[in-house]
C-alpha cells in the first residue's frame, strides 16, 4: 500500500520531493542548548574582582585630588610670599623716593647757601678792591688863561689828581673848551679843540698830571660873546685810566662854567661830573 501511494498516477505530474530550506550555516561547533546552558550558568564574572577595581580607582582619584588641594595651596602661600615681598619692596622704594625727595632738597638749600656765601665773598672781595682802587678825579678846577704862544691865544689847562690807594695807569686824557649856550662835549683829533694825550703814565696814589688844550680864540672875542648874552665859557676834561692790579678800566669826566671869564667865577655843570 505505501507502494501504491509512492507511485504517481498516470495523468499527473511526478511530485519532487520538498526542497530544503535555506538557512544560516550550521556550525559544527554548536552543540545542544542544555551545554550552553550548563556554560552560561558557570562563566558569570566575579563581582568582587570588579569592586575592588572601582575601589582602587577612587583611592588614586582621592590621592590626586589631594595633591592637587596640597599643590593649590602651596601656591597660593608662594604667591602670599610674593606679594608681601612685593609690597615690602614697593613700601622701601617709596620711603627711598621720599629719603631721596628730601636728600635733593637738602642738597640744594645747601647749594644755594654755598652760593650765597660765595656771592657774598665776592661782594666782599669785590669791595675790598673798590676800596684799594685808584681814584681819579679833578685837581682843583679848569683854568682858562689868555697866551700868545705859538699863534693861540687862549690854553686850557685841567688837573686830575689820583686820590686812590693803588697806582693807575693812565690809558687816555684830555680837556677843551666849549664856547655856546650849552655844553657840547667835543673830543676829536683836531687840536684846536682838544689835546689829547696817551701813553703809558703811571699816577700813584696822591700824584697829579695835567691836560692842557691850546685854542686860538683871544679875550676879547670871548668878551664879545658873553657880553651879547647867548654864550657861556664851558670848561671840560676827561680821564681813562686802569687799575694795574686788576686791569679794570675806569672813567672820570668833569666839567665847570661861568658867565664871565674871571677866575674864580666858574662853577660845577649840572651835567658830565661823573667817576665809576
Amino acid at each position: 500500500m505505501s507502494e501504491t501511494q509512492s507511485q504517481p498516477q498516470e495523468g499527473q505530474p511526478e511530485q519532487q520531493p520538498p526542497s530544503e530550506i535555506p538557512g544560516p550555516p550550521r556550525s559544527e561547533s554548536v552543540r545542544p542548548s542544555h551545554e550552553a546552558v550548563d556554560k552560561s550558568c558557570c562563566a558569570d564574572p566575579p563581582q568582587p574582582q570588579i569592586n575592588q577595581s572601582n575601589e582602587a580607582l577612587g583611592d588614586i582619584v582621592k590621592r590626586a585630588e589631594r595633591w592637587m588641594i596640597f599643590l593649590t595651596s602651596g601656591l597660593l602661600v608662594v604667591a602670599a610670599v610674593q606679594w608681601w615681598t612685593t609690597q615690602g619692596q614697593l613700601d622701601q622704594m617709596i620711603e627711598d623716593g621720599v629719603q631721596t625727595n628730601a636728600l635733593l632738597a637738602q642738597n640744594e638749600r645747601q647749594i644755594r647757601a654755598l652760593q650765597e656765601t660765595a656771592d657774598a665773598a665776592n661782594r666782599a672781595v669785590a669791595l675790598a678792591q673798590e676800596a684799594d682802587r685808584p681814584w681819579i678825579g679833578l685837581q682843583g678846577e679848569p683854568r682858562l688863561e689868555f697866551i700868545d704862544e705859538r699863534g693861540y691865544k687862549m690854553r686850557v689847562t685841567t688837573s686830575f689828581v689820583n686820590s686812590g690807594k693803588s697806582p693807575a695807569k693812565i690809558i687816555e686824557m684830555g680837556s677843551g673848551v666849549n664856547i655856546g649856550p650849552s655844553l657840547t662835549p667835543f673830543y676829536g683829533k683836531d687840536g684846536k679843540l682838544l689835546r689829547r694825550e696817551t701813553g703809558q703814565l703811571v699816577l700813584a696814589p696822591g700824584m697829579a698830571t695835567t691836560s692842557t688844550n691850546l685854542r686860538d680864540e683871544t679875550k676879547e672875542y670871548l668878551e664879545r660873546v658873553i657880553a651879547e648874552g647867548k654864550s657861556k665859557v664851558f670848561l671840560y676834561g676827561r680821564v681813562i685810566y686802569e687799575d694795574i692790579r686788576t686791569k679794570k678800566r675806569y672813567e672820570t669826566t668833569v666839567c665847570s662854567f661861568s658867565s664871565s671869564i674871571n677866575v674864580g667865577t666858574y662853577v660845577a655843570c649840572n651835567e658830565y661830573n661823573e667817576a665809576n
